[in-house]
């Protein structure tokens, strides 16, 4: 089990000594979404058709080596400081089906 720093605060994430050489290559920030969601990403700039755009890769999503931006990933204890491979499990997407319009 190792510790790595978050930048702009004094916290620390619990890693297994596995990921530590890849993951400390990278700054890591607290985050905070719109919709209240908490996590620990960095930040990466991203080409699409000629654009260029800024993105977060998640940490969690990192460690498990998972390209799909919308796939979901949670930590199992609720807690996101603790980012071992064994708190991390991916979640089933559910579908987004569109209502019908009501009559």
């Amino acid at each position: 089990m190792r510790l790595i720093s978050i930048l702009k605060t004094d916290r620390k994430v619990i890693i297994d000594d596995s990921e530590f050489e890849y993951l400390s290559k990278f700054s890591w920030e607290y985050r905070k979404s719109s919709t209240g969601n908490e996590y620990i990403a960095r930040r990466v700039w991203r080409e699409n058709n000629g654009d260029k755009k800024r993105i977060h890769l998640h940490m969690n999503k990192e460690i498990l080596r998972i390209k799909d931006m919308y796939q979901y990933v949670t930590n199992i204890d609720g807690n996101i400081f603790n980012m071992q491979k064994s708190n991390i499990e991916i979640k089933k997407r559910i579908p987004i089906v569109p209502s019908e319009p009501i009559k």
